[in-house]
Parts: structure tokens; C-alpha cells; sequence
């Protein structure tokens, strides 16, 4: 009787520690995988999730036991959008966009479901808020020692070495990361029901998290943590609050001020001597500073155990409540006043939509903070509506975004993939019929989590909600969406928020038949990024050999990448280049061809077809002149077009090809 005990006990405590698990690990693995941005990472997620659920669907003794109404109000419609997603390649004709777009959709799908298809619990959500915590600060930590101790953790430098984006690369998706993080971190330091390590250990993490958010430069994050945090502070209602503020806050001011007045850490060398001896310098504050947030908190939690004795009324506590709005309200309008706020906010805001981007090298990096130029957004956004204006009711296709940049950009020099605003890229790519699904999904979500987070213990649903409504302002001017690494924990959190609760019923174990076809559906719809990840696996050998040189080895692993999923353009590209290469002109052409047909809007493919077709002799201007009308604004569709253009001559047709730079090969 006692090893049947021992025995359930285990099987529980087995089965709530998965999902958290799971979620730590997927999260921060997609974070060293560049945050999930591209298509092998999200692949491997997906087919990570899908099996993930399967093992739940066939080994649980109640693997359903969350599914209902409520969780299908946000399943339906994000399944409906990944169909939509799918869809869109027909319209497109660029299947390998949508392809790609699909995978990341159905990462977030079965996200919301297998965390959804638990029973709702308080203590599930705390589970969530722990691991999400967890993953942020690991890599987070990872980010700051990146920097204050390079000699020691060596990453690379990244695209914008002056702004902390390691492990991710985006600076701005590890500012998010930064900010939720340390809106978790001060919900599990300041409620009263968590234990006293992880109370303790969240308030050590609130300085990392911080100084980390700060060397990223990120502005919108920096706005986001701010609201994120004093949402959290109005809507918990949590007496450990006062403690853990006492505790974390203190401490973690001085950590951020000595990270700002660490200059060199802002530049573009930011591993030079001088550099070096500055990271080593804050390294060591910071860490104090955590050490000394973690033993506040300690001596703290003595306090907190006082608190607890202490009785307050509902009357009271609202009067409290009401009192400390109108002290707020009133500090607000004084400032407003003073300040002459809204001259100031016209002046931002002209700033914000006609300034030039901010400088992000050298000693501009901190003074972008004072800064309130939009980067350039308002150049996104406004292409994003004249693409929904083309095509409102379906949009121009999953992932055809960069196609319209690449044609409609002012700026020769800039060059974008997203819209940099989830919204109005999905209204772009998508249609009214898109927009209307992600909308009626992240309306669910968060109604959801506003409705879970009611009664005296909803500390950790407050949290969630917090987290999730800064992810959702965050992705209002950035491309969030494509970063899994900032964007799973959404949809986890969305999927436990929206479950059944069954708690203390007896549970219902599902006849097999339902197990089995459950089973082969997911197995179904991981089929797609499984193909994917084999077929980006050997397509990142073809782009290394063919930086090589060496086209054999690149020919073959490119048709590998064709055997598992005949999608994708860049498998027929290399081929075509190395094909021309090896003087096997008529199969260049015609593999070159054949990735044009795969994304007709690409200028790439258009000037590879004008190169092979030069090297061959034939005449290559046709196509020249297509790829510089899909890029006005490349240097080298528009040599290429004018030196072609030139002559007739078969001969100078084929120098000029030869001559012409092959785009870099995307990584």
C-alpha cells in the first residue's frame, strides 16, 4: 500500500514537473538559437512540442483534462490562422515563405495546447512563472557575463556590437526578454505563498536582469518593464510587496547606473583592454549588488512572517487603495503641468515619426535613451498599410513583407524583413481575415488571464497577465512574433489560463481509440517542420560548401534539402550557381528557373537567373531589368542591369556575369 502511494506520488509530482520543464528548455534553446528567428530552430521546436504532446496523449491518465470551451476560443482561431498562413502560399506563390510562417504558427498552437490540455490550477501558474523566470535570468546571465567578461565568455560580437543581443542577436527581442523577466522575478520574490529559496533567489536575479536590460539600449523595452512592472505593483494586492521592493529595488538602481557609466561597454570594441577592465569593474558590482539584494530579502522574510498577523478589512484595504490612486493621479497631474507635458508630447512625437534613426555605434548608443525617433518604424508601418491596401481581404502572403520592402523602401541602404509591428504586418500579409484571427486569439489569452487572476491568491496569475500584456504593447513596434524565445510563454501561459479547471474531481481517463487519433493528428501536423529541419539541416551544408568552393558537395547536400522538402528556393539557387560554375549551362538555367517559380517576387532569384543566362551567352537583360524593378534600391541589380544593358554582345554579356558579386548566402 505504501509503494502504491509512493508510487502515484511520484507519477504526479512527475507529470506537474513536465510542463515547466519543457517550457525552460525549449525557451532557453531557442534563445541560443538566435532567439528562433529562423526556420531550423522553430522546426525543431515544433517537432520538440508535437512529440511532447504525444507522449501526454498516450501515457497520461487524464490528458485531456483541460480541453474544453474556453481553451478552443483561443485553439480555434489560432488553428484557423496557421491554416490561413498555409493557405496564403497559393496566393503568393511563395509556398517556401508560408512554409516557414506555418512552422512558427503551429509552434504557438501546440504550446497553447499541450500547457492547455493540463487542468487549471494556482499552483500550475506558479510553476509557469518559475520556469519563465528561470529561462530569463539563465539567459540573461549569459548575456551580461557575454559582455563584462568577454576574456572569459567569448560570443560574437553581433551585428550592432555597441547593444547587448547575445544570445539572441536582437537586442531589442533580449530587452523584452530582460523586462519580462524581471516582472516575474518580483512577483516570485513578493508572494507570500512561494518558498523562501525561490523568494530569495528572484530577488538575487532583479539586478542581473536589469543591468542586462540596460546595456541592450532597448527603449521600448525599457517602456514595457516599467508598465509591466507598475501594473503589477496596482493589480497583486500583495502584501510582500513592500518587502520585496525593500529588498530588490535598492540594490538594483545602482547596479544599472554603474552599467550606464560604463562607456566603453557601449561602443563598437567593446572587448578592448580599457573595455575589458570596465566589464570586470561592473561584474563585480552587480554581482554584489545581487548578493546583497539576496540576503535583504532573507532578513526580509522575518518581516513578511510579521505581516501575515496583521488583519485589514476590505473596507480598508480599498480605502488604502483608493487614497494611494488619488496620491497618484494628483503626483501625475502636477508633473503634467510642470513639465508642459503636451508641448512635450507633440515635440516627441514629431520626433518619433520624422526623425532620422538613432546612431547605434559609438558613443551615440547612450544617447539614443534620450532620443524618441522611431528607428524608421514609421517607414515600416507605412508600407505594411499601402500592402493592406493592395489586398485587404487576403493580404499579400505569409512572409512577403521583405518583397515590398525591397520595392517600395526610400532608403536604399535599409533593409528589413518585418514590419516591426506585429499587427500591421499580419494585416499586410494576411488581410482583414488574418488580423481578425491573431486578434481573436490574443484577445482570448489575455481575457483569459485577466479572469484567472481574481481572489486573494492570484499573485502569479497577475504576474502572467502582466507579462503578457508588455509582450503584446512590445509587439506593437517590433517583431516579437518572430522571436519564439520571447513569444512561447505567451501562448504556455495562454493555454494554462484558458483550461478547465477540474481539480478534486475524479479524473477520466480517455478510451483508447480517442488517444490514438489525437496521437496521429499531432503526428500529422508535425510532419511539415520535421521536413524542414532535414531539409534546413542539409541546406546549411550546401550554403558552407558553396562559400568554399566546393560546388559537388554543395549540388549534393542542396538536393538532399530538395528530397526532404521541395519548397525552398536556395537549394535550386545553389545548384543554378554551381552549375554555371562547372559549365553545365542549360541545367543552370534550368535550376535557376525553377527558384524563381518558388518566390517570383524575390529580386535574388531573378538576378541569378540574368547571371547563369550571361554566362551562358544568352541574353541576360530580360531578367537583369526584373530582378532591379523587385530591388530598386540594390547596388548590384542596378550595375548589373546597366552593364548588360550596354551591349549585345554574347561575349560581354558573359564578363559582365562572371564579373557580377553572388548575394551573401543567409545564415
Amino acid at each position: 500500500m505504501t509503494r502504491n502511494r509512493f508510487a502515484a506520488r511520484l507519477q504526479a509530482s512527475s507529470v506537474s514537473a513536465a510542463p515547466p520543464i519543457l517550457l525552460v528548455g525549449l525557451t532557453i534553446y531557442l534563445g541560443s538559437e538566435e532567439g528562433g528567428f529562423f526556420p531550423d530552430a522553430t522546426a525543431a521546436a515544433a517537432v520538440a512540442l508535437a512529440a511532447a504532446l504525444i507522449v501526454r496523449t498516450a501515457l497520461g491518465r487524464e490528458p485531456f483534462g483541460g480541453f474544453g470551451l474556453v481553451l478552443a476560443s483561443a485553439a480555434a482561431p489560432l488553428a484557423l490562422f496557421a491554416v490561413w498562413v498555409l493557405l496564403s502560399g497559393l496566393w503568393s506563390d511563395a509556398s517556401s515563405r508560408a512554409l516557414t510562417e506555418f512552422n512558427r504558427v503551429l509552434v504557438y498552437l501546440l504550446a497553447l495546447l499541450f500547457f492547455g490540455s493540463y487542468a487549471r490550477s494556482l499552483s500550475r501558474a506558479r510553476g509557469l512563472v518559475r520556469a519563465l523566470a528561470l529561462a530569463a535570468t539563465v539567459l540573461c546571465t549569459a548575456a551580461f557575463l557575454s559582455r563584462v567578461l568577454p576574456d572569459v565568455f567569448e560570443a560574437a560580437p553581433g551585428y550592432a556590437p555597441s547593444r547587448l543581443g547575445f544570445p539572441l542577436t536582437y537586442w531589442n527581442a533580449l530587452g523584452l526578454l530582460a523586462a519580462l523577466g524581471l516582472v516575474l522575478c518580483l512577483s516570485l520574490t513578493s508572494d507570500e505563498r512561494e518558498s523562501f529559496p525561490v523568494r530569495v533567489v528572484a530577488a538575487a536575479a532583479m539586478p542581473i536582469l536589469a543591468t542586462t536590460l540596460l546595456l541592450t539600449f532597448s527603449r521600448g523595452a525599457m517602456a514595457v518593464a516599467a508598465l509591466g512592472l507598475a501594473a503589477y505593483v496596482v493589480l497583486a494586492h500583495n502584501r510582500g510587496l513592500v518587502t520585496g521592493l525593500l529588498a530588490a529595488a535598492p540594490l538594483t538602481a545602482p547596479a544599472v547606473v554603474s552599467a550606464y557609466e560604463a562607456e566603453l561597454l557601449a561602443t563598437d570594441n567593446p572587448t578592448i583592454p580599457a573595455a575589458v577592465a570596465q566589464g570586470h569593474e561592473l561584474a563585480g558590482i552587480v554581482l554584489l549588488c545581487a548578493a546583497g539584494a539576496a540576503v535583504i530579502r532573507g532578513v526580509l522574510l522575518l518581516v513578511d512572517h510579521q505581516l501575515r498577523g496583521i488583519e485589514v478589512s476590505r473596507d480598508e484595504r480599498r480605502g488604502v487603495l483608493a487614497a494611494g490612486a488619488g496620491i497618484l493621479a494628483l503626483g501625475v497631474l502636477v508633473a503634467a503641468v510642470v513639465a508642459d507635458l503636451p508641448t512635450q508630447v507633440d515635440r516627441q512625437y514629431g520626433q518619433f515619426a520624422r526623425g532620422a534613426p538613432v546612431e547605434s555605434t559609438g558613443a551615440a548608443t547612450r544617447d539614443r535613451l534620450a532620443s524618441a525617433s522611431g528607428s524608421g518604424r514609421v517607414e515600416y508601418w507605412s508600407v505594411a498599410r499601402e500592402a493592406f491596401r493592395k489586398a485587404p481581404l487576403a493580404g499579400q502572403g505569409a512572409g512577403t513583407f521583405e518583397t515590398e520592402w525591397n520595392q517600395e523602401r526610400r532608403n536604399p541602404n535599409s533593409t528589413a524583413v518585418d514590419a516591426h509591428s506585429l499587427y500591421l504586418e499580419t494585416a499586410a500579409e494576411l488581410g482583414v481575415v488574418g488580423a481578425l484571427l491573431l486578434v481573436a486569439v490574443l484577445v482570448s489569452i489575455l481575457v483569459g488571464l485577466a479572469w484567472s487572476a481574481r481572489g486573494p491568491y492570484r499573485a502569479p496569475w497577475v504576474a502572467l497577465l502582466c507579462g503578457v500584456g508588455a509582450w503584446m504593447l512590445h509587439a506593437a513596434i517590433d517583431w516579437d512574433w518572430e522571436m519564439p524565445a520571447v513569444s512561447i510563454g505567451v501562448f504556455a501561459a495562454g493555454g494554462l489560463a484558458l483550461a478547465s479547471r477540474r481539480e478534486g474531481s475524479r479524473p477520466r481517463a480517455p478510451v483508447r481509440s480517442a488517444r490514438v487519433l489525437v496521437g496521429l493528428g499531432v503526428a500529422l501536423m508535425a510532419v511539415v517542420p520535421a521536413g524542414t529541419w532535414l531539409a534546413q539541416r542539409s541546406l546549411s551544408e550546401a550554403r558552407v560548401d558553396f562559400d568554399r568552393g566546393l560546388c559537388p558537395e554543395a549540388i549534393r547536400s542542396s538536393l538532399d534539402a530538395i528530397s526532404f522538402l521541395d519548397a525552398s528556393p536556395e537549394p535550386y539557387e545553389l545548384i543554378g550557381y554551381c552549375d554555371a560554375r562547372l559549365g553545365g549551362d542549360d541545367l543552370a538555367m534550368r535550376m535557376m528557373s525553377n527558384a524563381v517559380r518558388r518566390d517570383p517576387e524575390n529580386w535574388r532569384y531573378s538576378y541569378g537567373l540574368a547571371i547563369v543566362r550571361g554566362v551562358a551567352g544568352l541574353d541576360p537583360r530580360a531578367a537583369a531589368d526584373r530582378a532591379l524593378r523587385l530591388n530598386p534600391g540594390s547596388e548590384r541589380a542596378r550595375r548589373l542591369a546597366q552593364t548588360v544593358a550596354r551591349t549585345t554582345n554574347p561575349r560581354e554579356w558573359e564578363r559582365a556575369a562572371r564579373r557580377a558579386p553572388v548575394p551573401p548566402q543567409r545564415v
